[in-house]
């Protein structure tokens, strides 16, 4: 077997690799070019900081999930924990 064969499910681990990656930078350049109302920048918080741990998280469980490398449980557990604890400092006197 040649050591870099074409993964069994690369129409879907494609994808979910580039999502990981430009996903992430195009979020973090159009957060680090936003501005305030004074003209300074708005920077890093930690709405941001999830939304980047999401989008690193997820599409690398997905492409595991996808090799057999992680059982189903293991999959689903992991999904939910990391959802939840992103969803769950969303509150109405918590706007960052």
């Amino acid at each position: 077997m040649d050591s870099m064969a074409i993964p069994k499910n690369a129409w879907l681990e494609v994808p979910l690799v580039v999502i990981m990656m430009f996903g992430t930078a195009y979020t973090l350049y159009k957060r680090l070019n936003m501005k305030k109302a004074d003209g300074n920048p708005m920077g890093l918080g930690r709405r941001v900081h999830e939304m980047v741990a999401l989008l690193m998280l997820v599409p690398i469980i997905g492409v595991l999930a996808v090799e057999d490398i992680l059982p189903k449980e293991v999959v689903g557990t992991l999904l939910g924990t990391i959802i939840g604890y992103t969803l769950s400092g969303i509150s109405d006197s918590d706007r960052t």
